[in-house]
């Protein structure tokens, strides 16, 4: 990449231009300068993405996590799956929060079924699935530019935990907090809990010294 740094030097940042600076520049924080281009690689996009979503009450905690610590594989889950968990409250189920599981994966539903599977056992009280196409799976799982959470003046604190596996019993209290939260505080009835579970060998196949990324032993987000 092209930077401009603070004493107005335009540098050249790569592996073997002013090294240290790019080491820096993935990971330590932003004002090392002013990136005016940069050379990105690109990959082709998997044309169709498949999305299930399971809804689950309080009773159903140990086994939804059990089988999400299963499908992490302490980080070892396959590229094409994604999945994402929370709790939250939902008026028209529950008047506890109910636990949302949804799973995003990059290709067909037949490739999917496998890891649909171990949450359907478990007898939610609702399911969706869909298919669709790349461009619109921003949209499809609530993080489009047209979603409510990207609506104007929505704020939105985010604070995330790196994870090796998720502990069952700190979930549960985790669950009771969120609970007693909201009770006691109507006005975060619209927050959530969420716990976030990525594919992760592409990450640990960069040297870990390589970059000042300080995260690449972390299997979970909650």
């Amino acid at each position: 990449m092209t930077v401009v740094t603070a004493n107005g030097s335009i540098r050249t940042v790569s592996d073997h231009e002013n090294a240290d600076l790019f080491w820096a520049m993935r990971g330590a924080g932003h004002n090392f300068g002013i990136v005016t281009s940069f050379k990105y690689r690109i990959y082709d996009s998997i044309p169709t993405w498949y999305i299930a979503t399971f809804i689950y009450t309080k009773d159903k905690l140990d086994a939804v996590f059990s089988a999400l610590n299963d499908q992490n594989d302490n980080g070892n889950q396959p590229k094409e799956l994604t999945t994402y968990t929370v709790f939250a409250f939902n008026s028209s189920i529950s008047n506890e929060p109910v636990i949302i599981v949804s799973l995003w994966y990059a290709g067909p539903a037949s490739s999917a079924h496998p890891y649909t599977l171990p949450f359907l056992a478990l007898n939610p009280l609702h399911t969706n699935n869909d298919s669709v196409p790349y461009p619109s799976l921003a949209d499809a799982v609530g993080t489009g530019v047209n979603s409510p959470v990207c609506s104007p003046g929505m704020s939105v604190g985010i604070f995330p935990v790196g994870i090796l596996k998720f502990n069952i019993s700190t979930n549960h209290q985790i669950y009771n907090l969120y609970s007693e939260l909201v009770t006691q505080r109507p006005e975060f009835a619209g927050s959530v809990v969420q716990f976030e579970a990525y594919a992760m060998s592409s990450v640990r196949s960069v040297k870990a010294k390589s970059t000042a990324y300080a995260h690449r032993e972390d299997n979970l987000l909650g």
